[in-house]
């Protein structure tokens, strides 16, 4: 089973469904997408196209002026969140949770395998990350859109 959009800074209901559709509905592997929120949790203006609305996308731009594009910015803090929260289910004996990242440019690539590889490491600089992703993640609470899903087109 595949979910979007779901184990995000923004909105992270995947972890409460996740265990639930593994044990009771027997579902094999779960699959997350898009850590950033189809564009949303970047530092790039949200594509005309998404669908969140126009508070959401205000608090993510909010969220980007926060942490700067110094060291990729939020989209590095929303992937390497995200991909560590995929792979807590190894510490609690269950598989780790595989993570679609959909990228377009090389800069971004780069920004992936870097925030992958920190959570990899469990480097130092860790507690900086989570600092980081709970303000912005305090920051969707604020607002009312945190956990907040759009209609699927």
């Amino acid at each position: 089973m595949l979910s979007y959009s779901h184990l995000t800074l923004q909105n992270n209901t995947f972890s409460a469904f996740a265990p639930v559709l593994r044990a009771r509905a027997g579902v094999a592997q779960v699959l997350t997408a898009s850590p950033l929120s189809m564009g949303l949790l970047t530092s790039n203006p949200t594509p005309s196209w998404h669908p969140a609305p126009e508070g959401m996308r205000l608090v993510a731009a909010q969220a980007s002026s926060l942490l700067g594009t110094q060291d990729g910015g939020l989209s590095r803090v929303a992937i390497a969140w995200a991909v560590h929260r995929a792979e807590e289910g190894k510490t609690r004996g269950a598989d780790a949770i595989a993570t679609l990242i959909g990228l377009s440019s090389p800069l971004e690539v780069h920004q992936a395998v870097a925030a992958w590889r920190k959570v990899q490491a469990d480097g130092e600089d860790t507690a900086v990350d989570e600092e980081s992703a709970n303000q912005v993640i305090q920051m969707f609470e604020q607002s009312g859109f945190k956990d907040w899903s759009w209609s699927s087109p």
